[in-house]
């Protein structure tokens, strides 16, 4: 879920963008972290208070993070059986592709089981692209951390005021809106399941807007 938002969600997209933005594939690009990460992760982890003790959490925390090291290589090829069950180097070589076939796919961290369920799934077939598909062009570290909020800024500026609003609800929600790639969760029509996740998270930021607007107009009231 960590993976999925961070690639669908518009703002959270500017921070793991750092991370994706890489054209080479190796140990170096897993630690290639944007600054903002830290920021938005744990939101994901926070329900995790209900149901385990607070250094059970970060064990799991840190076993997710060094798992996910390891898989950042082309020196491992298929492993077998493995594959069916845990997120592997060939899975994740596709997660990190500009390919078409590779875009939007293999959102798992640790399993590989939740993209074959809900239909984001898709071996490595081609040799694999690595980066963004509009690349950034641009060594400068600065530049690479705050690129991404600098184009969604951007729109938001130059808007009018309805596809400002508009912006707003595309900016919060959906990641695609700033690119000419393909659509939620796959390439042409999304699957049943798509739809579905691509409604929540409409439907989420909807109400986060609204709910933002209306606390927003009380305070200017109180105030006067």
């Amino acid at each position: 879920m960590v993976v999925f938002t961070n690639t669908e969600v518009n703002f959270m997209w500017a921070a793991h963008q750092v991370h994706h933005s890489s054209e080479d594939y190796n140990l170096g690009t897993a630690i290639r972290q944007s600054i903002f990460q830290r920021h938005t992760a744990w939101i994901f982890y926070l329900p995790m208070a209900l149901f385990v003790s607070p250094p059970t959490a970060y064990v799991h925390i840190q076993f997710v993070t060094l798992y996910q090291f390891w898989i950042h290589t082309e020196f491992v090829g298929s492993l077998g059986p493995v594959e069916y069950i845990l997120n592997t180097p060939s899975h994740h070589r596709v997660h990190h592709g500009r390919n078409p076939y590779c875009i939007d796919k293999n959102y798992g961290g640790t399993l590989i089981i939740w993209d074959r369920l809900f239909g984001t799934f898709a071996p490595e077939r081609e040799r694999v692209v690595y980066g963004l598909v509009h690349p950034i062009a641009s060594w400068n570290p600065f530049y690479i951390q705050f690129c991404h909020l600098m184009h969604m800024w951007n729109l938001l500026y130059y808007a009018p005021l309805l596809e400002f609003i508009r912006c707003v609800l595309y900016l919060a929600c959906d990641a695609s809106m700033t690119s000419s790639t393909v659509p939620l969760l796959g390439i042409g029509q999304p699957s049943i399941k798509g739809q579905v996740l691509r409604g929540i998270f409409f439907l989420s930021a909807a109400i986060w807007c609204v709910q933002g607007i209306r606390e927003f107009i009380g305070k200017k009231l109180k105030t006067q």
